[in-house]
């Protein structure tokens, strides 16, 4: 990684100067492989503001690639890092992901749901996440709703608005 990027995170400070660092990715699409790569690194501020850098650009494109679907995917299985969960998850909820990939995120999404030390915002994207593939799969509804009753974050307003959200999808 350049020392100009470490330069620029430790200076970045703010939502628009993220915003500005996630701009230059559209000039020099190999910082987002840069950004990539710290999302798994030690450093937890640093892996913070890559991820939310990566959000940051996907949102502004409003759409992303399958490629990319499957990089955000491989990297939301490895990591640890709940700041780094909760921008990557996010991509995937504010983004539907491709149907061909109905098993790699259903499975990552009912892990996590599973697990009982994520941050209420990671469970919430997930959750949203789900939402195409319950269109899909109308039965996944009552899956979830089981996972729900014992995730320790079931009285959360945000977990149970999303529960709410996903339990009253019309399904075809």
């Amino acid at each position: 990684m350049s020392l100009e990027i470490k330069v620029k995170l430790a200076n970045c400070r703010s939502k628009l100067q993220i915003s500005e660092l996630a701009n230059e990715i559209h000039s020099n699409q190999k910082l987002l492989s840069e950004y990539y790569k710290l999302t798994s690194e030690k450093g937890y501020e640093d892996a913070d503001k890559a991820a939310w850098i990566i959000r940051c650009y996907f949102q502004k494109l409003k759409s992303i690639d399958l490629k990319n679907q499957k990089k955000v995917i491989q990297l939301l299985s490895k990591v640890n890092n709940q700041a780094v969960l909760r921008n990557l998850s996010g991509i995937m909820a504010d983004i539907p992901f491709d149907k061909k990939l109905s098993e790699d995120v259903i499975n990552l999404s009912f892990k996590i749901l599973n697990e009982d030390f994520h941050d209420v915002a990671v469970y919430a994207n997930f959750m949203i996440a789900l939402i195409p593939f319950i269109r899909i799969f109308p039965e996944l509804k009552a899956e979830i709703e089981h996972m729900a009753e014992r995730n320790p974050m079931k009285d959360k307003c945000a977990f149970q608005l999303r529960l709410k959200t996903v339990l009253s999808l019309k399904t075809e």
